[in-house]
């Protein structure tokens, strides 16, 4: 298992040209993008760049995804309780009958 984003990277791109060769296809009419479920894509890409330059360790990209995934949750868990507590406030006023 690849231990560093750029081995990462390396391996990808290795695999689209492998595709590539294997369906006739021109690797550069092949367009890589960012994706991720829990991170912005314009923090990962700071980060990539700070890594790239050697600015950051991967340690520290590691930690800076982490910190976001925590901002994250809190923002989530306030959302939760303000409506758990908006349901409350309406069953109490009768206006929920059945939850």
């Amino acid at each position: 298992m690849p231990e560093t984003i750029l081995e990462n990277l390396k391996l990808i791109l290795s695999r689209i040209e492998n595709a590539c060769l294997t369906s006739n296809r021109n690797p550069a009419e092949v367009r890589l993008l960012l994706a991720t479920k829990t991170v912005s894509a314009e923090n990962i890409k700071i980060a990539m760049e700070r890594y790239r330059v050697l600015n950051i360790t991967s340690v520290e990209l590691r930690q800076i995804q982490i910190s976001y995934n925590a901002v994250k949750n809190r923002l989530y868990n306030a959302l939760l309780q303000g409506k758990i507590s908006e349901a409350g406030v309406a069953l109490l006023m009768g206006e929920i009958e059945n939850l």
